[in-house]
């Protein structure tokens, strides 16, 4: 099955630290909002560092959920913050 991810900068909680949104698509998908599953990463210290996931699904296809489906996003969510100037803070 063929399956198309959308990364999405949000600003959802106010803080002016924007929230990394992945959107799954599957093969069917007929438009943006025909998503089957979505997980938000985000910064606890506000410093484009994101650290919090919303991982519910096996991501790495080992077959269980732990904390190494949670890292892949998050790792995702750094790197795609460089691409939009939003640099970690060290």
């Amino acid at each position: 099955m063929k399956t198309r991810v959308l990364l999405e900068f949000e600003e959802m909680q106010g803080d002016t630290s924007p929230e990394v949104f992945f959107y799954h698509f599957d093969e069917k998908a007929s438009g943006l909002d025909d998503f089957y599953y979505l997980v938000y990463a985000s910064s606890s210290d506000k410093n484009g560092r994101y650290d919090i996931a919303s991982v519910t699904e096996d991501s790495d296809g080992d077959g269980d959920i732990d904390k190494h489906d949670k890292k892949l996003y998050l790792q995702l969510a750094d790197v795609f913050a460089q691409f939009k100037g939003f640099q970690a803070k060290r």
